[in-house]
């Protein structure tokens, strides 16, 4: 949260597309988080804050979550999950 800079992640290439795909098969997440992954993975991310345990399965970077367990359930609420 504290970074210094953003990027606009508009170039990626497919095989980063297929690796990341790959990868979310391998880690049994869904293909959505397995694009994000792999974006990360391509930026040479770190961290990645989110929401979900989902990103956990990924060794190539550290996962942060940002809400709390109440706040998670309260979210599950809203959105009728």
């Amino acid at each position: 949260m504290d970074a210094k800079r953003f990027r606009w992640y508009d170039e990626i290439t497919h095989s980063v597309v297929r690796n990341a795909f790959s990868q979310a098969s391998d880690a049994n997440v869904g293909g959505r988080d397995g694009y994000y992954a792999g974006a990360a993975i391509d930026e040479g991310v770190n961290t990645v804050l989110t929401i979900d345990d989902d990103f956990e399965r990924f060794d190539a970077f550290d996962t942060e979550g940002i809400l709390s367990s109440e706040q998670f359930r309260e979210l599950n609420q809203y959105l009728g999950a």
